[in-house]
């Protein structure tokens, strides 16, 4: 063989590696449904974050879904239901976690739907974008809630001092 032979064999076995590892990942992507029940099941909430951020990008799908199909959204709409609980899933996920990676990597993801939700607003009818609006108005609170939590952690109580004050003395 060429050079020219062994790079084009090299890159359509490459091609041929990156297109089976993209189907074996988009058949490991688990459905929405399934994610919910794993949120359900799962206790640590740092894995019920994590599992209810990819449950946002597949309820954001499903919406931009429904608004390429030409079917208008309105208040009966099973996606926006599904969006604003998966919303609240991350919301309660985060508020129980604690941890602040957890937040940190929460409140990336909703600036990213904030974002994305604006342009979906835009990309609707006139009367959509008041249900967009108030999806958005919930993604905004949530990540602003994060956002102070963050900058102002609580506080320690001040029992616990004091008890660390006495055990250390003793």
């Amino acid at each position: 063989m060429t050079p020219g032979k062994h790079a084009r064999a090299a890159a359509t076995i490459g091609f041929w590696i990156l297109c089976c590892g993209l189907l074996a990942a988009s058949a490991a992507e688990k459905s929405s449904e399934a994610l919910e029940q794993e949120y359900k099941k799962e206790t640590n909430p740092r894995k019920q974050a994590d599992i209810a951020r990819k449950l946002i990008d597949q309820r954001l799908e499903q919406l931009r879904a429904r608004s390429g199909t030409g079917i208008m959204l309105d208040e009966s709409s099973p996606e926006l239901a599904h969006y604003q609980s998966a919303i609240e899933m991350l919301g309660a996920a985060v508020r129980e976690s604690s941890h602040t990676g957890t937040a940190k990597n929460a409140e990336k993801k909703l600036r990213d739907q904030a974002q994305e939700l604006d342009d979906l607003r835009v990309a609707v009818s006139a009367g959509e974008r008041p249900l967009l609006t108030r999806l958005f108005s919930q993604v905004a609170e949530l990540r602003k809630e994060i956002l102070y939590s963050l900058m102002l952690p609580p506080q320690e109580s001040k029992k616990e001092p004091a008890e660390k004050e006495e055990s250390a003395q003793q």
